[in-house]
């Protein structure tokens, strides 16, 4: 299985060329195969790049699945998630889930034959950088010697030095580290049943919206009941981080948590979040 992502406005023929030299080194035709991702190639028109594309990826066997849009706008339908396979069509279900999560329509596909290992956690490698410093960082690659990467005829074997000098000063600043992450894990317990099936709602509206081409009535329903049921999201948040803060008063562990969680919990666009000053008032505000 293979995840793409095409930046757009970039050569359509260059990547092509590229994923199918890929597909072909990979022996795509031995074994069953699943590439999916946003491509940013609008097959929804027919096109002469549009119809390359396809072309070579159906040379090799692989066959689009996905055959309704899957990013609508009031002024325009294209089709730029695709999910390619080289099963046949009979073992296969496709589709399209019509959502306002993203601008883009979830895009799903159900292969009868093909067997999932279910696990309960996941293990994922990230860095550490609680510890890092970038100006020793920089530092440590500044003093580095570089010279067994120039002194290197072959081009590969010059850079695979590179990447064991430049590797071995990552891992001494910011360490890769080792977590367990569990799936079945409710990060969102303030989302009562009331709140699931106002968001379900909310889905169905969009989904009329998107069915009428954007018809005014129902973009104007949409719209009122979505910053409604923003609205019931935010003030659910606030009366259940209130409710922690009240039950545990006396307990700094389990208050700091309650702090821990809800910071992560909120978009800092990747920046750090540091508490000068914390004032808990006695009418919970």
């Amino acid at each position: 299985m293979g995840i793409i992502y095409r930046k757009p406005n970039t050569d359509i023929l260059e990547f092509q060329h590229s994923l199918v030299c890929a597909l072909e080194k990979i022996k795509v035709d031995i074994g069953k195969c699943v590439l999916l991702g946003d491509f940013n190639i609008d097959i929804h028109i027919s096109g002469n790049y549009a119809d390359m594309f396809l072309t070579s990826l159906t040379c090799l066997g692989m066959h689009q699945l996905i055959k309704s849009p899957t990013r609508v706008t009031s002024s325009s339908k294209s089709l730029i998630d695709h999910i390619y396979s080289n099963m046949t069509a009979k073992s296969v279900c496709a589709g399209v889930i019509i959502t306002d999560i993203s601008d883009h329509f979830a895009t799903f596909a159900l292969f009868e034959h093909m067997p999932v290992q279910n696990q309960g956690n996941d293990k994922v490698r990230y860095r550490n950088y609680r510890k890092y410093n970038v100006d020793n960082f920089r530092d440590n690659l500044l003093a580095a010697s570089w010279e067994p990467v120039y002194q290197c005829i072959n081009v590969n074997d010059a850079y695979n030095i590179f990447m064991e000098i430049f590797v071995d000063i990552c891992d001494r600043h910011a360490p890769e580290i080792e977590q367990s992450v569990s799936r079945k894990r409710n990060n969102k317990p303030w989302i009562t049943k009331a709140i699931k099936k106002s968001i379900k709602t909310k889905h169905k509206l969009f989904g009329k919206v998107v069915k009428s081409d954007h018809n005014e009535i129902h973009v104007s329903k949409y719209k009122k009941y979505r910053n409604l049921l923003t609205t019931i999201l935010r003030n659910a948040k606030r009366s259940y981080y209130s409710e922690q803060f009240e039950v545990h008063s006396k307990d700094t562990k389990q208050t700091w948590k309650s702090i821990n969680t809800l910071l992560k919990s909120g978009n800092n666009n990747g920046r750090s979040t540091h508490v000068e000053k914390l004032c808990v008032l006695e009418n919970g505000n």
